[in-house]
């Protein structure tokens, strides 16, 4: 503490200090620094992928939802709020308990064939045989000459010949 004279003003023979606010961060400053602009720029790139997904599955989700907890149909414009009472009336039916069955029963056959076939073809897979190595290829490369977006071109065109009689596939006219 200085010493104060009884006027309440500094004493004359107080040190002053000066102190240089280069160092210090300015107020309105917090954007200049290297963080914060990778950070803007990092929410800028996902801004429009959160507006796709929010777009195309939160908006149908929401209204999925609410036409779930309400009586809306085709027909009406306005449609009143009837809570779980559709669930209720979905579990009562017969219609659904069979669909359910179905679906479980599909599920579970899919997964045993699928872990079957897949464990299968793993084996011999692991044997030694001719040709080994265009079955692989093959078996890997299959997604990508199936999707013209990811590998454009004659590995993605299949043409199909239907013979219908007329035609004599074995020789073709020339052209």
């Amino acid at each position: 503490m200085t010493s104060t004279s009884q006027a309440g003003d500094p004493d004359t023979k107080s040190v002053r200090v000066a102190v240089s606010l280069a160092g210090l961060p300015r107020s309105g400053g917090w954007f200049r620094t290297q963080t914060a602009r990778r950070l803007t720029f990092g929410y800028a790139l996902l801004a429009p992928a959160a507006l796709y997904v929010s777009l195309l599955v939160a908006v149908p989700f929401l209204f999925s939802l609410y036409l779930a907890l309400s009586d809306a149909s085709v027909g009406e414009q306005v449609a009143s709020f009837t809570g779980l009472e559709n669930f209720k009336a979905a579990l009562e039916m017969d219609t659904f308990w069979i669909a359910l069955r179905n679906s479980v029963v599909f599920f579970v056959a899919a997964a045993i064939l699928k872990s079957i076939l897949g464990t299968s073809l793993a084996f011999l897979l692991l044997q030694n045989f001719r040709g080994k190595k265009i079955v692989v290829s093959w078996h890997t490369d299959r997604p990508l000459r199936n999707a013209s977006v990811i590998r454009p071109g004659p590995c993605s065109t299949k043409i199909y010949v239907i013979p219908t009689g007329d035609e004599d596939i074995r020789n073709p006219p020339a052209s």
